[in-house]
């Protein structure tokens, strides 16, 4: 029975964008047809937790490596800025193919 009760609530804080025209869509989302979500890509949670894991990393890299800056004090780095370009790269994809879907 709670079951149906939280299944029910949550049918009724659903947004039926489908049921609503383009200006409630962007109003409700918080987006710009003509601008799309350019950016939005880089103010994700998890991407600013990366950041600081990466600078962290760089800083604990710089001074821990003694007299020596050889590469392999940088991996962690690396991989980490790796991480966020692939990211930054579907995330632009992601977003141009749903410009492609919002002009049909």
């Amino acid at each position: 029975m709670g079951s149906e009760t939280a299944s029910a609530s949550s049918m009724r804080e659903m947004f039926p964008a489908w049921a609503r025209d383009v200006k409630q869509c962007e109003e409700k989302y918080q987006v710009n047809g003509e601008s799309g979500l350019s950016g939005a890509e880089f103010n994700d949670t998890l991407v600013r937790i990366l950041l600081a894991a990466a600078i962290i990393s760089f800083v604990l890299a710089w001074y821990d490596g003694g007299g020596e800056k050889e590469i392999t004090a940088f991996v962690e780095l690396l991989v980490i800025f790796l991480i966020l370009i692939v990211n930054a790269i579907v995330g632009i994809w992601q977003e141009s193919s749903a410009e492609k879907a919002w002009r049909l």
